[in-house]
């Protein structure tokens, strides 16, 4: 009996309605001229068309697995379920609602065979979309929120940078650059990955998910803008109650953004390397409250 060739990458795409971006992602993802992979997509039981796109694009082409979820799972645990059902030696997600422009997969790849001590390689990203638009100061704004515009759009121009040295300079790095969470989506050895995945999920969970993989190697950014990350009315970007929310929090979660990666951080990095970086921690806790209020501020018109 003959043995199926395993593909060299396995691209792993959570979604949910995502009928407004799909056929835009989809063919960003299989226009790629790195063609050796696999594309799971895991439909977190959509009630729009999304279903309907994905039957279309499965007899299009026959890299493409499409499992619809009979009842909806979550974000975190589709998220985990593309990565369970993947084969590769490499994975990396794809967000619904982002486009990775050519040569994307194929400079990534090439990175990691070329440098055994990296785990991962992504490229810089540039972001697109309504937020972005909305981020821009008016003179009719409140002076706070126009302080409110200037942490989100610093926050969002900061971009992924390469991760390498001991573990400590690793994590130092990853936190002072805001915690660049974006390494999430770029290509990884899929069992670093795995090990690094904590579940279940929680606010911040991608921090854990970097911080633990640091542990193994090194994280390598291709010098150039070769994703396009929106930033728009998703799930992702409808405010920071509704990011906290999402992951049914106790009371301390419900109250301190970041409370559950930073007592996470407590725990994995050690209390030595923690108080280290606890200004970082600090910072990150002032955001997301200047994030609720931001996001308050815009209920109220403030």
């Amino acid at each position: 009996m003959t043995e199926v060739k395993k593909p060299k990458l396995s691209v792993g795409m959570p979604i949910y309605n995502a009928e407004k971006f799909l056929r835009n992602r989809l063919d960003s993802i299989l226009s790629q001229p790195f063609s050796d992979f696999e594309l799971i997509i895991s439909d977190d039981a959509s009630t729009d068309s999304t279903s309907e796109i994905c039957k279309e694009y499965l007899l299009k082409d026959k890299r493409i697995q499409y499992i619809r979820q009979e009842q909806n799972i979550g974000m975190s645990s589709n998220f985990y379920f593309v990565l369970d059902k993947a084969n590769a030696k490499y994975f990396c997600w794809a967000a619904q609602d982002d486009i990775t422009l050519p040569g994307f997969i194929e400079k990534n790849i090439d990175a990691l065979d070329n440098n055994e001590n990296l785990i991962c390689s992504v490229s810089k990203i540039k972001f697109v979309g309504k937020v972005i638009d909305e981020l821009i100061i008016s003179k009719k704004d409140s002076k706070f929120k126009k302080i409110g515009k200037k942490i989100r759009k610093s926050l969002i121009n900061v971009n992924t940078q390469s991760l390498t040295g001991s573990y400590e300079n690793k994590v130092k790095k990853f936190l002072s650059n805001g915690g660049s969470s974006l390494a999430q989506y770029g290509i990884y050895k899929r069992d670093i990955l795995k090990k690094s995945v904590k579940l279940p999920g929680f606010h911040g969970d991608e921090w854990a998910i970097v911080l633990s993989a640091l542990k193994y190697g090194d994280i390598n950014v291709v010098d150039e803008s070769l994703m396009h990350k929106f930033v728009g009315d998703t799930v992702s970007s409808k405010g920071m109650i509704s990011l906290i929310m999402q992951f049914k929090p106790n009371f301390l979660a419900k109250i301190i953004p970041y409370y559950d990666i930073t007592k996470w951080c407590i725990h994995n990095l050690g209390i030595k390397l923690f108080i280290k970086n606890l200004h970082y921690f600090v910072r990150l806790n002032f955001i997301g409250y200047v994030y609720l209020f931001y996001d308050i501020s815009k209920k109220i018109h403030i």
